[in-house]
């Protein structure tokens, strides 16, 4: 009897060992299935203003030449003197790799040298040593972008296409004559009354990074043509910098 109540007693144990057994496996079982099911998510903070990033401003300036022809009912100008300049700040949006828009507010300065033509009966018939008309202005353009090529975080291969508009808010006429025993008389008009006070055009843009050529067209007069004057030359070439990397 005494045997057989062992054995009983060492089966129970054995049945005791084996459902311990099963039940700490599936806990095992259970603990690595929820382990293996936990997503982990990662996120990459990446700034959104930059050259090539989501918005970007940046300051620049511009400098270049204006000119037109006479035969197209322009005054007659000269060119090697008569220059465009201004310094303004732009901002970008990146709408996609390839695609961008932006505006930009600018403050510039438009001098014309009037050539000597005895035609000519702007802004009178008499003709001095030196003619000149300045033009001070505050503008506004809107430009569409396109990139092409890699570029990283830099500005990189761009083409732009846009217009403006320009306040003039202030202008002169000016003119210098020499006279004998080294004399000379020099006279300015300031905002006479010929200027038109707005005028508006449009650009386009080639650029590699901080580095651009561009021309623009005015489309509207600078002088008041209804006042029996032609109008001064409407185009301009120049080059333009930014100041960023």
């Amino acid at each position: 009897m005494w045997v057989i109540q062992q054995l009983m007693n060492f089966n129970i144990m054995r049945n005791i060992l084996i459902i311990l057994a099963l039940i700490m496996t599936g806990a095992a079982a259970n603990a690595q299935s929820v382990l293996m099911e936990e997503k982990v998510d990662f996120y990459e903070d990446l700034p959104e203003r930059g050259p090539n990033r989501k918005h970007y401003t940046h300051g620049y300036g511009s400098w270049g030449v204006l000119f037109g022809s006479a035969e197209n009912s322009y005054i007659r100008t000269n060119p090697l003197f008569s220059h465009y300049f201004n310094l303004g700040v732009r901002y970008k949006r990146k709408l996609s790799n390839v695609y961008s828009l932006g505006y930009e507010l600018e403050a510039g300065s438009h001098i014309f040298r009037l050539a000597e033509d005895e035609g000519r009966s702007f802004p009178d018939t008499i003709h001095f040593d030196k003619e000149k008309v300045n033009l001070y202005t505050l503008g506004l353009g809107l430009y569409n972008r396109f990139n092409f090529g890699r570029r990283g975080d830099y500005i990189g291969n761009f083409i732009d296409l846009g217009v403006y508009g320009e306040w003039n808010f202030a202008s002169r006429y000016f003119y210098k004559n020499k006279y004998g025993n080294d004399q000379s008389r020099k006279l300015s008009i300031y905002n006479p009354g010929y200027v038109n006070t707005f005028n508006y055009g449009a650009f386009v843009r080639a650029g590699y990074n901080r580095y651009v050529l561009f021309a623009r067209y005015r489309l509207s007069e600078i002088i008041d043509t209804e006042k029996g004057f032609n109008d001064l030359p409407p185009f301009s070439v120049g080059i333009q910098v930014g100041f960023h990397k």
